[in-house]
């Protein structure tokens, strides 16, 4: 017998949210296509190594979303007996294996830039490649604008990892078409030496700005695979919610089990009362109350209230 979500997500607004994050994954998939072909093409006719790398994390990332294309139509789908847990872990399990190949492609970034560095810099067409990052960079800047209106109401993950990636593209194409401008210009001049290493200086940068968040990302899945309790803010932020409800009710609680894994979140809270006697519908209303306030935050949360056994 399977578990509906009922309060916590109606069925019309579960479909509407399926198809809003099935729609975006595919115009990620369509754009990684056309970025690939793009690029594959200007590496081959300019001899640009940093295009190349970008023709082979994109490749990577198409086909990491095509997967997602055909998964997340599982995330939706209710618990029961036999999964408990739905497919939420199959969701924190792509999540991690999708961050730490953001994070693998930043590693090699970085060595690939230091051995750029350590034989002399990059000799490029600065001004063809700067014109060709920045072209990128406009475009994903857009589809980043179409991802963010679109997904803002979706609790996704999946979706979260993308931003993150796009979010990545962006910066790092701007910074390239930056760098290559700067480097175009400063063959001109004294410093002449320095533009091979413009472009090189740039990318370290970016990588230094983005691995924090997508390292978040990736130790936070783990967690949710393993099923550990999530962070203390996420603790602190459910017991702000659920306290003063039940303490309205004559509830004190005194434990707060909380799971999460992928989209979503099972919060168990532990509490006794005063005396040998306990309402139902107390319990039941208190329960109804602290679930609407719950899913307020955070969409996909089931919670249950606990007597505690003396």
């Amino acid at each position: 017998m399977e578990q509906t979500q009922g309060a916590v997500m109606p069925k019309r607004s579960r479909n509407q949210e399926l198809q809003t994050e099935k729609r975006i994954l595919q115009l990620s998939v369509f754009a990684d296509v056309c970025f690939v072909a793009a690029e594959l093409l200007f590496a081959f006719a300019s001899h640009s190594q940093s295009v190349l790398m970008d023709a082979a994390y994109d490749g990577a990332e198409m086909l990491m979303m095509a997967a997602a294309v055909c998964l997340t139509p599982l995330f939706y789908r209710p618990i029961s007996e036999k999964y408990p847990f739905g497919y939420a872990q199959v969701e924190s399990v792509f999540t991690a294996v999708k961050s730490a190949m953001m994070l693998s492609v930043m590693a090699g970034l970085t060595v690939n830039v230091i051995q750029t560095m350590l034989s002399g810099g990059a000799h490029v067409a600065y001004g063809a490649v700067s014109m060709f990052q920045l072209l990128l960079g406009l475009v994903s800047l857009c589809i980043l604008g179409v991802m963010y209106v679109g997904a803002r109401k979706v609790a996704s993950p999946i979706l979260q990892t993308e931003w993150m990636a796009w979010r990545l593209d962006v910066l790092y194409s701007m910074g390239m078409a930056a760098a290559f401008f700067g480097a175009k210009v400063l063959k001109d001049t004294s410093l002449a030496w320095m533009a091979p290493y413009v472009d090189q200086v740039v990318a370290l940068l970016v990588v230094a700005f983005a691995l924090p968040g997508a390292a978040k990302m990736f130790f936070g899945a783990v967690k949710d695979i393993f099923l550990f309790a999530p962070d203390e803010k996420v603790l602190e932020q459910v017991k702000g919610i659920c306290e003063p409800l039940l303490q309205a009710y004559g509830f004190e609680p005194v434990f707060y089990d909380v799971t999460r894994t992928g989209r979503r979140m099972w919060v168990s809270v532990y509490f006794h009362t005063e005396g040998d006697v306990l309402s139902l519908d107390c319990m039941r209303q208190a329960s109804k109350e602290a679930q609407k306030h719950l899913c307020e935050k955070w969409d996909y949360c089931v919670c249950e209230l606990v007597p505690e056994q003396a």
